[in-house]
């Protein structure tokens, strides 16, 4: 919004840019695509399995459903994109191919 048409567009621009923009601590934004939030996650995961709070095996299952599962249906979004409605369709559909167990660890992966 802006008090003119070229207001509104300096404004818009700015939104867009900041929108853009990573900062220096590593926070992730809605334009990070979900294979970079998958990553992160992973790595958080194996931490709490090398501290003992997290099962060796628990990895292992979490890993073979985000190679399977979830990257083939949510890398290339930007986290911005990845609605309730695209995550529910999508485990919808992993649910009628693979099960719903499989369905419910990889709703477990994404919640997590």
């Amino acid at each position: 919004m802006g008090a003119t048409k070229a207001g509104a567009e300096t404004a818009l621009k700015q939104k867009l840019q900041d929108r853009a923009r990573t900062n220096q601590s590593g926070t992730l934004t809605a334009m990070h695509k979900v294979s970079h939030l998958i990553d992160l996650w992973e790595k958080k995961f194996e931490e709490r399995v090398a501290n003992g709070k997290r099962s060796p095996t628990s990895l292992d299952t979490y890993r073979r459903v985000i190679k399977n599962h979830i990257r083939p249906a949510f890398a290339e979004l930007r986290i911005g994109e990845a609605t309730t409605q695209r995550i529910d369709t999508a485990i919808t559909k992993i649910k009628s191919r693979a099960g719903v167990p499989t369905a419910k660890t990889c709703r477990a992966v994404l919640s997590g």
